[in-house]
């Protein structure tokens, strides 16, 4: 392949003519301030976390005493309770 040197000075001449809009868009760029938006979910996942780290309605001393048992192989549930649990959840969802 043989290089011609006026398409090197084409090339150049392009090259230079782009090189002022990379500039100015970089003097824009550091004008905008950057922004944060959190979906509901992340929303929500932060309203939990403050009110746990307030400790409000967080029974700590049950939670360890489940997590102790859970550890040890002790922890049972009942069926009827996850049974019950669960058509609860669902009656509640059909009245809202």
């Amino acid at each position: 392949m043989k290089i011609n040197p006026s398409q090197i000075a084409k090339a150049m001449e392009v090259y230079k003519a782009q090189k002022p809009s990379a500039i100015q868009s970089k003097r824009n760029d550091g004008q905008r301030k950057d922004e944060l938006v959190l979906s509901g979910q992340a929303q929500a996942f932060q309203l939990a976390l403050k009110a746990l780290q307030k400790d409000e309605g967080v029974d700590l001393a049950k939670v360890e005493r489940i997590k102790a048992q859970i550890e040890k192989g002790q922890y049972k549930v009942s069926s009827q309770d996850i049974a019950d649990k669960i058509v609860d959840g669902i009656l509640s969802k059909q009245r809202v």
